[in-house]
Formats: C-alpha cells, sequence, structure tokens
C-alpha cells in the first residue's frame, strides 16, 4: 500500500492517492477512496470509512497464506494505519 494525503491550510484533506498492491489482479489506485476523502477533516472516522471502501474495492484470492476475507481485512486496517501515519507525519514538530 501507498499513500499521499495533502492537506489544505485549513486542515481539510485537499488530495489523497491510494495505490494497493497483492488484492488483486494487478495493483490498482482506489479512486474511489480518493475522490471521497477531498473537503473532509482528517479524523479517525474518515479514515476507518476509507479503509472499509478500499476493502471493497479489494479483489484478493485465498491461497494457503491467507484467506480473501483476511485480506480484505488488512486492506481496511492498513489504508486507516497509512491514513493516520501520513497526518502525523506530516505535522511540524513543537
Amino acid at each position: 500500500m501507498a499513500v499521499l494525503l495533502t492537506l489544505s491550510p485549513r486542515g481539510e484533506v485537499r488530495e489523497a492517492r491510494l495505490a494497493l498492491g497483492a488484492v488483486g489482479p494487478v495493483p490498482f489506485r482506489a479512486r474511489g477512496v480518493e475522490a471521497e476523502l477531498p473537503g473532509r477533516i482528517p479524523r479517525d472516522s474518515a479514515f476507518e470509512e476509507a479503509g472499509l471502501q478500499a476493502s471493497r474495492l479489494a479483489q484478493p484470492i485465498s491461497d494457503v497464506r491467507a484467506s480473501a476475507e483476511y485480506r480484505r481485512e488488512l486492506v481496511k486496517v492498513l489504508t486507516h494505519r497509512a491514513l493516520r501515519r501520513c497526518l502525523e507525519n506530516g505535522k511540524e514538530a513543537p
């Protein structure tokens, strides 16, 4: 997973980019999620919703390493974590 999060001067999401790999036939951008985040205040509820949307876009397979359901759950959790990490890393140190 790769995530880019850009905030406006007012603190709202200006731009979001999410790329997912290993949960579909080819790596892909979660454009539906990207379209929903701009204009929102970056908080956990928005990131949880983004994770749920991303998990719905994923098309993972089940194999000996993990089930499709488990991989979808990982997409949900890791999307939320990655967005939070972007927000935390973007803040200036005191």
